[in-house]
């Protein structure tokens, strides 16, 4: 199974529709402010490690459901109808659908009109725990999100293992 902490450096995000070749640097991608990440409880074993990721930073709770993981084209034709989200969902795992998750905003493409952002489902064996299920990517910039998600965007402190 593939986890985060298998990435043995930096992981970015360009947006794929740039008719030209990668650029040298990413520098469209601006960090939100007041994110904040920790790693901290780092144990290392001869097969595995782990740790908690304490991270805050904007984000708003959002029910993910499974018309939310169709095509783009199929959610552009059905937006009314269905109040989705225009973002697309790239899941490490399955999950059992609906799930009321975590959607922490990390930056923002301003060239681009998008928000990236890390997807956090609770973790029930531990209280006060995330696991990462995942990242999405929104087409539209972070003030356009309460419209779709019909929520407030927040500032949250999450534990995430």
């Amino acid at each position: 199974m593939w986890s985060w902490l298998s990435v043995d450096g930096a992981v970015n995000h360009h947006h794929s529709m740039h008719l030209h070749g990668d650029p040298i640097e990413l520098d469209d991608l601006a960090p939100l402010p007041g994110l904040r990440c920790t790693v901290t409880n780092i144990h290392a074993e001869p097969t595995s490690i782990s740790a908690l990721l304490d991270l805050s930073a904007t984000s708003f709770s959002y029910m993910l459901t499974a018309n939310d993981l169709r095509e783009m084209t199929w959610k552009w034709g059905h937006p009314g109808k269905l109040n989705l989200a225009p973002a697309r969902w790239m899941l490490d795992r399955k999950l059992e659908l609906p799930l009321e998750m975590q959607c922490v905003i990390i930056a923002e493409d301003e060239v681009a009109k998008m928000t990236v952002g890390m997807c956090l489902a609770a973790d029930d064996s531990q209280p006060d725990t995330w696991k990462c299920a995942g990242v999405f990517l929104w087409d539209g910039l972070t003030w356009k999100i309460t419209k779709y998600a019909r929520r407030e965007l927040q500032t949250g402190h999450f534990a995430v293992i």
